[in-house]
């Protein structure tokens, strides 16, 4: 599911109880932006084991671009069959902080609300 879809689909069904799939299902797909994005969704029934591990040397092969913004977390996974080519990270998100986190409500080193 695309990232940028969760807060809108929150915003769908905030509210509704969700009390089966299909509910689930049903309210993701009648999800839609002020830009005119709408969402297509469907139940996968499929049957996947647990416990799965992968190697480091299976990853390492892997076609992977990591953003330099937590790249453990972001990064890019390119098809394999057309090759790919190291691309330059996204630019910043305005609203992305441009000072460290704040260590703890009652720091001096935080801001305090106005």
């Amino acid at each position: 599911m695309e990232h940028r879809l969760f807060s809108h689909i929150t915003m769908n069904w905030r509210g509704r109880p969700l009390a089966s799939h299909e509910v689930i299902v049903q309210t993701i797909a009648a999800t839609t932006t002020r830009t005119g994005l709408s969402v297509r969704a469907e139940l996968d029934t499929g049957s996947y084991p647990t416990g799965v591990t992968v190697s480091n040397a299976a990853l390492a092969v892997l076609p992977i671009t990591r953003h330099g913004f937590h790249g453990d977390w972001n990064y890019t996974l390119h098809p394999e069959t057309g090759g790919y080519t190291s691309e330059p990270d996204p630019p910043p998100h305005p609203l992305w902080r441009t000072r460290p986190p704040c260590p703890g409500p009652h720091s001096p080193a935080c801001p305090t609300p106005s």
